[in-house]
């Protein structure tokens, strides 16, 4: 670790690691409770019969729904960063849908970590950690990606 620096030579060696893999089945009562507790109006997200006059000919599942909840098997424990500061927060995610992703598929996922960056300024130092998970669907075709941002302070 350099003098002053935040990030260790241990936490510098994991971008480009793979941090957690596994599948998430798209369970229709999960993403109805889903769309509910949000209070989407959207009827593509929850109104079968709407939803099957779409171009899509039935329900598909809100974009931020893959951040949401159940139906998610990792393949064994997530990998974390070390030595990163005990501070952390949640920075953000981006998804980009590529496809869409309906009731009953089950997609698998693999999370990468792409970026490790300290950033000091007024109020202090801190690190941003960047990963990028990529979901494919049993076709094999990847449907979505999304970005997350970590911060960590010390």
């Amino acid at each position: 670790m350099a003098e002053g620096s935040l990030i260790s030579d241990r936490a510098r060696a994991m971008v480009g690691q793979v941090l957690a893999r596994g599948r998430r089945e798209i369970e229709k009562g999960a993403l109805r409770n889903y769309v509910w507790a949000l209070g989407e109006t959207n009827p593509l997200y929850s109104d079968e019969e709407h939803a099957k006059t779409t171009k899509y000919g039935g329900i598909i599942c809100p974009p931020t729904f893959l951040g949401g909840p159940g139906g998610d098997y990792p393949e064994g424990p997530r990998q974390e960063i070390p030595d990163l500061p005990p501070n952390r927060l949640n920075g953000g995610q981006e998804v980009e849908l590529l496809k869409p992703i309906r009731p009953s598929e089950v997609l698998t996922y693999e999370t990468r970590l792409v970026d490790l960056v300290q950033r000091d300024g007024s109020t202090g130092s801190m690190v941003i950690s960047t990963s990028e998970t990529t979901f494919t669907n049993q076709q094999g075709e990847v449907v979505a990606k999304t970005r997350s941002i970590g911060i960590a302070r010390p």
